[in-house]
């Protein structure tokens, strides 16, 4: 978390928490960043992200529990059949990326040995654990999955998620932040009016945890999907932007952003979808 909104949240949290009724964490968070949204720009000098300690639990904190980097949320209900065919697609996609990340057994171990280590062989042992230490434990274990799939049943969970708009799912289920807004270049003139998910004040509203795709009414026809982004580009997009992504690609497209660092954009031109970036910014500041 950026250490200025890190200090909005200790001074002016449990301020907003008092009145009125119950909200979850996330969006009281972001209520009280637009209340006490900087007035002034960020500093030049660069910060370290500040840490909180958790200061509330939210209704979707358990989507973040399992090891899938990206979410992919159901926002269309009216075609079953469609959806069928769509979901068993994305999941053999993604069964096909982890058979990948599976080491292969080590050759020694294809069957029993009757050898045994010299004695003047010895192995470090973690006293406290009683666990042999090896520097193989150190690595980090392959994903379990790509894409967690929210696809309610009930109806009053499908209306939470029914239709949709990216900046609402951002905010449902991500972390808010702030950053500085990316910069301008001297022959484009600032946003008029400000808004924070582009430009207000130098700063932007940002978010951070999950990857997360829209499957909506567009998917019926070709199968694709929108892929959010959780801050702006160049200057001028904006926080919430996407654009569209076949089923046959989402998996790769996923891995390769969390684990080998694979950036979406167009080569510092604008080409996310107006029309989403529209409804968000409509939709952020109602």
């Amino acid at each position: 978390m950026h250490p200025v909104l890190a200090n909005i949240i200790k001074t002016h949290y449990d301020a907003e928490k008092s009145p009125g009724p119950s909200m979850e964490r996330r969006a009281l968070t972001l209520r009280t960043l637009h209340k006490h949204w900087p007035t002034t720009p960020p500093p030049k000098d660069s910060q370290d992200d500040a840490a909180l300690e958790d200061y509330d639990d939210d209704l979707f904190d358990y989507l973040l529990e399992d090891d899938a980097p990206g979410v992919l949320i159901r926002a269309d209900y009216s075609n079953d059949a469609a959806w069928d065919a769509f979901h068993s697609k994305l999941k053999d996609a993604e069964r096909d990326i982890l058979k990948t990340l599976v080491p292969s057994p080590p050759e020694d171990e294809a069957g029993p040995s009757t050898s045994t280590a010299p004695p003047s062989q010895s192995t470090d042992v973690d006293m406290e654990g009683g666990n042999e230490s090896d520097d193989s434990s150190d690595d980090e274990s392959p994903p379990t999955s790509i894409i967690t799939v929210i696809d309610p049943a009930l109806p009053e969970e499908r209306q939470l998620f029914d239709k949709i708009s990216n900046i609402a799912a951002l905010r449902l289920i991500n972390d808010v932040d702030l950053r500085p807004a990316p910069p301008r270049p001297k022959d484009v003139k600032k946003i008029q009016p400000p808004h924070p998910l582009i430009d207000k004040n130098d700063w932007q509203e940002i978010y951070t945890g999950k990857t997360i795709w829209i499957y909506d009414d567009k998917s019926l026809n070709d199968e694709s999907v929108r892929l959010i982004s959780s801050s702006g580009d160049v200057y001028g997009t904006a926080t919430g932007d996407s654009w569209r992504a076949k089923v046959a690609h989402i998996c790769d497209l996923q891995f390769n952003m969390t684990y080998l660092g694979m950036q979406v954009n167009f080569g510092g031109l604008d080409r996310w979808d107006f029309s989403e970036r529209q409804r968000n910014l409509s939709e952020s500041v109602a």
